[in-house]
């Protein structure tokens, strides 16, 4: 099971890894950026179903037992954490790009509020959205596999 885990990690890192440094690093569309994503998806499926049918070839006759199912639930724990911050933070961006220059005529926020708000809105957009909780989402992953890589390894 710990290979299995290895294996998810080390191709969620390296494979939306090169998605992220792409992403920043290219002006891609919003099109151009589906695809891009897509492709990661289909090769991240493709490259795991070959690794983990391998590993599950060679270790047939094992089976889980309690301490895989603590394990993986302290792993879906951490996971949930991660992807909940990530949740409250696209709602938080999404909130902040619909008040956009509205804030001004608040005077209970004050005016350096305002321009803080301003500011923020200016970076949101749908994109920045979906891509918070796109990264949030593989980031739980991250934290999620790492966390039982974790307890194998320390023996809880």
């Amino acid at each position: 099971r710990e290979k299995v885990l290895w294996v998810n990690l080390i191709t969620t890192i390296s494979i939306f890894g090169y998605y992220l440094v792409t992403i920043l690093t290219k002006d891609l569309d919003g099109s151009q950026a589906t695809w891009l994503y897509l492709k990661m998806v289909f090769w991240a499926i493709v490259i795991e179903v070959v690794l983990i049918s391998v590993i599950a070839s060679r270790n047939k006759n094992q089976k889980g037992d309690e301490r895989d199912k603590l394990y993986e639930t302290r792993g879906y724990r951490w996971g949930y954490f991660v992807m909940f911050a990530g949740i409250i933070v696209a709602l938080w961006q999404t909130v902040v790009s619909s008040l956009g220059q509205t804030v001004f005529s608040n005077p209970n926020i004050g005016e350096k509020g305002a321009e803080l708000v301003v500011r923020f809105s200016e970076y949101a957009s749908p994109f920045v959205i979906i891509h918070i909780l796109l990264f949030s989402l593989i980031i739980a992953e991250i934290a999620k596999s790492a966390v039982q890589i974790f307890y194998y390894r320390r023996g809880f």
